[in-house]
């Protein structure tokens, strides 16, 4: 079973389920949030867990079906957290203006200086090796 193969999603759904079902029996007219997981940055943290950004992806993903499952169904209080979209977003957007500012470095539309990225304040021409 390797990282994020439907083994591991399968044993994570079926282990949030039983928790959640073992917390509804222990206090039936408990109101529950389910808190979808933060990103997995590989970037900062490199790659000693490769594709393991994915997984958490996967599991953000089941959780808030399972949230929305839940609240559907009507017989459970839940609220759902996701801390996960707005993070990736958020990744994604800083992504997207360094990819830009990479573009407008390789295109000469940019001043003297060079690129700064966030980059524990180290300088680089392009942080993608552009």
């Amino acid at each position: 079973m390797g990282q994020g193969s439907p083994q591991i999603d399968a044993a994570f759904q079926k282990g949030y389920r039983a928790l959640l079902d073992a917390l509804h029996k222990a206090a039936p007219g408990a109101a529950f949030t389910l808190i979808c997981p933060t990103p997995y940055d590989e970037i900062t943290h490199g790659t000693e867990f490769p594709g393991y950004s994915r997984v958490i992806d996967k599991f953000a993903d089941d959780v808030s079906a399972m949230g929305a499952e839940l609240q559907a169904s009507g017989d459970r209080t839940v609220l759902l957290a996701d801390f996960h979209r707005p993070l990736t977003d958020a990744v994604g957007a800083r992504e997207d203006a360094v990819s830009a500012a990479c573009a407008a470095y390789r295109s000469g539309s940019h001043s003297s200086r060079r690129i700064r990225p966030l980059d524990h304040g180290r300088d680089a021409e392009c942080p993608h090796g552009m």
